[in-house]
């Protein structure tokens, strides 16, 4: 009976701890023409402010040196002239979904897109419930939890990488000062071409 117990309580620690107990991030990258990134990450947090200044993704590519829950903080911050209606973050990375999974997305302040969603097996969440005019930003808190077994299989000289592309929506909606011009430049042109048709 004790033997059992004894067996059992290991089993529980285990599967709590194989999350829980994470390596160290060797390196952080980040590409894409979206903006600027400050990173101020330490070897166990991901800590990033991204400035977006176009409508175009920035991939931040992780190297870490074994499974684990990795905690991220981002403040993301629109300075695109445009008001967004979503904003999406997907694991780009081989077995992504068996065993590479985001985790507990919270964003503050809750307003603007909302909470995040998780998809397709914790590989994609997307915030889209509202909108986040141009100059105006969020902080959202998750992790990126990478299991035993995904790190055992892509692992390359006790190292492993993945890919977190982040995009705000590319349909976007104007600013009120662009869109305003916009209208302005359709109604000339459309004033332009009434005009036209009536001197023929």
């Amino acid at each position: 009976m004790n033997i059992r117990r004894a067996l059992g309580a290991l089993c529980v620690l285990l599967a709590v701890t194989s999350f829980a107990c994470a390596g160290t991030i060797t390196s952080l990258e980040f590409t894409g023409p979206g903006g600027t990134v400050v990173d101020n990450s330490t070897a166990s947090a991901i800590d990033v402010v991204k400035t977006y200044t176009q409508p175009l993704a920035i991939d931040m590519a992780v190297t870490v040196d074994g499974a684990g829950s990795y905690a991220v903080q981002e403040t993301i911050v629109n300075s695109t002239g445009f008001a967004w209606s979503d904003f999406k973050w997907e694991l780009l990375s081989v077995g992504a979904g068996e065993g590479l999974a985001f985790a507990s997305p919270v964003i503050t302040p809750a307003g603007g897109l909302g909470q995040p969603e998780l998809l397709d097996g914790a590989t994609f969440m997307i915030a889209d419930d509202g909108t986040l005019p141009s100059g105006g930003s969020f902080t959202i808190d998750y992790s990126l939890d990478v299991s035993d077994g995904w790190f055992a299989a892509n692992a390359v000289g006790g190292e492993a990488t993945f890919t977190v592309r982040q995009v705000d929506n590319i349909g976007v909606v104007p600013a009120p000062g662009v869109g305003v011009g916009l209208l302005s430049l359709m109604g000339m042109f459309g004033v332009g071409r009434v005009f036209r048709r009536r001197d023929s």
